[in-house]
């Protein structure tokens, strides 16, 4: 869950500091009050690819920062163990881009690629835009996001794969069925 979020020097924000409630969080606000350059701000901290542009007019480098509880993620723990990365219940990543588009990414001080944020933010947090709102619409696309969530992808994957095998199973046992009764006819 998502607990804090710094931004500083990203597009027009200077310095901003968000604290997140535990159950619920709604960004309203104005056209062009900034509720998009938070979600962009986020994403990027997340992996998203970005250049050099959102850099603030002015200055060197822009920063991102977000905590996120982890206690009640099993999956994204485990994932951490993976990769070696020590925690405490709590994730601080730290996204750090610069004029000449070269970026790091820390995740509990600890320098990762951005592979490993893809990786272990999988399952953590999903962001939807307005423009991808239609997906809500969309059944398959909403079991997946459910899935992921509770970590049932790989329980997903040989759900499917027992699926397929027993349809394959069922095309087999009817073409059977269709040669004992050519036999039966003889």
């Amino acid at each position: 869950m998502l607990k804090y979020l710094k931004i500083q020097n990203f597009l027009i924000i200077e310095n901003q500091e968000l604290n997140f409630h535990n159950n619920y969080n709604v960004i309203i606000g104005e056209t062009g009050s900034g509720k998009s350059i938070i979600l962009k701000a986020l994403a990027f901290v997340l992996g998203k690819r970005i250049d050099s542009k959102v850099i603030r007019p002015g200055t060197d480098k822009a920063v991102i920062t977000a905590e996120f509880d982890i206690t009640n993620h099993q999956n994204t723990i485990d994932t951490l163990q993976k990769y070696e990365i020590d925690h405490e219940n709590t994730i601080i990543i730290r996204r750090i881009i610069k004029n000449d588009s070269s970026s790091k990414i820390f995740l509990n001080d600890q320098i990762i690629s951005n592979q490993i944020v893809k990786n272990i933010f999988n399952n953590l947090i999903e962001i939807q835009t307005q423009n991808e709102k239609n997906n809500l619409y969309d059944n398959k696309y909403i079991l997946s996001l459910v899935d992921n969530f509770h970590g049932n992808k790989e329980l997903t994957k040989k759900v499917k794969s027992s699926f397929l095998d027993l349809v394959e199973l069922k095309d087999y046992l009817n073409e059977l069925h269709e040669k004992s009764k050519k036999i039966e006819k003889l």
